[in-house]
């Protein structure tokens, strides 16, 4: 049998922002639990996503996409790093 572990919130809020939650699940037909959940996931993920999503200016953006599209060569330095990846692209760590 699996088991879900469930974490717990208590927190006060204010009598008019309570009833705007009580209200907006009504309408959707949803306890508030729900409600609220579904509404604390969808702003959390938006708020993650906003911040790993690289902003750039143009002028930057050309230079990257330069780049991408025409990398230098490897230097030697690189080359020793990529050999230190075995045959199924692990990591193997060589103290110095």
């Amino acid at each position: 049998m699996n088991t879900i572990k469930k974490g717990r919130f208590d927190f006060r809020l204010d009598e008019k922002l309570k009833q705007q939650m009580e209200e907006a699940a009504g309408l959707l037909s949803v306890p508030v639990s729900s409600f609220v959940t579904e509404a604390i996931r969808e702003r959390a993920a938006r708020v993650i996503n906003e911040h790993r999503r690289l902003l750039v200016d143009e002028q930057a953006w050309d230079m990257i996409h330069s780049l991408l599209e025409n990398p230098p060569e490897p230097t030697d330095r690189l080359r020793a790093i990529a050999a230190r990846f075995d045959d199924e692209e692990t990591w193997m760590w060589q103290k110095k």
